[in-house]
């Protein structure tokens, strides 16, 4: 029992520790908010070959059973591969630990952010809440849409049923 205790405590103790900024090696791009990296410095175990999340940012789901959202998934795929080029290095910043103990982090690449709407990483959506929008006059992005959609079942934004919500701002 005490093991058990002293155990959660660790767990806890590193959710919470906050990672100092550290450089990056892109060994390849997951899907439009995670990259898979080594970083320089630390252990095999904790900074080899690690699973690396954009803070702030949700892209659709590449394993998703929904064409739609799969297809939107490996368009978010490709626009965050351009935008990280033949470049090898990022900056993590702000790091810490996130849901399934992953690494989360600020990744900025030649000192500016990647993050879901500066550098438009296609369909890539910030964290939204359900709420008052009903229409699409009222959405600011087509992630907006496509978020007010698949987690809010707003199933009146996508009238011609094609998966893709609000077609006058996500063409």
């Amino acid at each position: 029992m005490k093991q058990f205790i002293i155990l959660i405590i660790v767990f806890l103790f590193a959710c919470a520790y906050s990672y100092p900024n550290e450089e990056c090696n892109i060994i390849r791009v997951i899907d439009g908010d995670t990259i898979i990296c080594d970083i320089d410095g630390w252990s095999e175990v904790l900074g080899k070959n690690i699973s690396v999340r954009m803070r702030d940012c949700d892209s659709p789901e590449i394993r998703s059973t929904d064409a739609a959202e799969k297809s939107l998934g490996l368009y978010a795929k490709n626009e965050l591969i351009d935008k990280i080029g033949n470049s090898k290095n990022v900056s993590l910043r702000n790091i810490g630990r996130g849901k399934y103990f992953r690494l989360v982090a600020d990744v900025y690449l030649n000192n500016e952010k990647l993050t879901c709407f500066e550098n438009k990483l296609a369909y890539a959506t910030p964290s939204y809440k359900c709420g008052t929008k009903t229409k699409c006059s009222q959405m600011s992005s087509c992630s907006e849409a496509l978020f007010y959609l698949k987690s809010c079942g707003l199933s009146k934004l996508d009238r011609d049923h094609d998966g893709i919500p609000c077609e006058s701002i996500c063409n």
